[in-house]
């Protein structure tokens, strides 16, 4: 049979220090926050997350609102309050440099070209502009849209 290994081979006696092999050392230990610490905290995320939620929910109301009453495109808006928050943060030159940078991504990616090779309307607000209404004929009497369009084709060569 083999000779039974002693706990200190050696025959050196431990330090007063050395805690027994069963003890840890304090630098095994992993310091943890307080348990009322914890819980504190734990109850303040809480409530700044409801009422971060109900911000929230009233500012989401308010954007589909938006959308669906007044014609905001909500991505463009996204894009807009994200380059708003950049100007308040990190100043006008650094939204400046995003949006060139930005620019010069959609030209050299070829997202530009493939953009402006879309036809689509041009853009305008809610609003009406006296400049766009249609031509009036016999009397001041407002005609179709067709006959509208008729006129200006004529006017422009088109027709």
């Amino acid at each position: 049979m083999a000779p039974r290994k002693k706990d200190n081979p050696k025959g050196k006696a431990k330090k007063a220090d050395e805690p027994a092999d069963n003890q840890v050392k304090s630098s095994q230990v992993i310091k943890s926050i307080s348990a009322n610490d914890l819980k504190s905290l734990l109850k303040h995320k809480r409530q700044a997350q409801d009422f971060a939620a109900e911000t929230n929910g009233s500012l989401g109301e308010k954007i589909a609102a938006a959308v669906e009453n007044k014609n905001l495109h909500r991505k463009a808006f996204s894009e807009c309050a994200k380059i708003d928050r950049m100007i308040i943060k990190k100043g006008v030159e650094a939204a400046a440099e995003y949006y060139d940078v930005l620019q010069h991504y959609l030209d050299i990616s070829g997202l530009m070209a493939k953009i402006e090779g879309v036809q689509r309307l041009p853009l305008g607000d809610d609003k009406e502009d006296p400049a766009d209404e249609a031509p009036k004929e016999d009397g001041g009497t407002v005609v179709s849209i067709g006959t509208a369009a008729r006129a200006v084709a004529e006017k422009a060569g088109v027709a």
